[in-house]
């Protein structure tokens, strides 16, 4: 009786197991909607995006503009990174992780340009310092 039940439960967990399933494409990604992203859920509370835009150098580089404020009574210590993607939407290239610090009750100004000319869009990470 064990060898049956046993038997049974290994075929049940063989069948469960490596079933294919077709991915799909996430349309909710806030990657892929927004232009400015905090990683870490705090952060959402004490900085504010006051403005951001992007401009075509005359060279035909990106320049990434962003002002943030800290509404917090603090200083906020981050780290940020741009990824600048192509005209399809894929990554071209990104910054390093830099830490920045946003003082507190202050507006802080972040400018990063791209260094190829391939760049069409951006994403702005900000994550609490590691």
């Amino acid at each position: 009786m064990k060898k049956v039940f046993l038997m049974l439960l290994l075929i049940g967990f063989v069948a469960s197991c490596g079933r294919p399933y077709a991915p799909g494409q996430s349309v909710d990604a806030p990657q892929e909607s927004n232009k400015i992203l905090l990683l870490d859920h705090g952060l959402t509370y004490y900085l504010k995006v006051l403005k951001h835009k992007a401009v075509e150098t005359e060279d035909g580089r990106l320049l990434v503009k962003v002002e943030i404020e800290n509404e917090e009574d603090n200083d906020v210590p981050t780290d940020i990174q741009v990824v600048f993607k192509g005209k399809d939407g894929f990554e071209v290239e990104k910054t390093s992780w830099e830490p920045l610090i946003f003082h507190r009750r202050a507006v802080t100004s972040i400018q990063r340009k791209s260094l190829s000319t391939d760049a069409a869009n951006y994403l702005l990470q900000i994550r609490n310092i590691k």
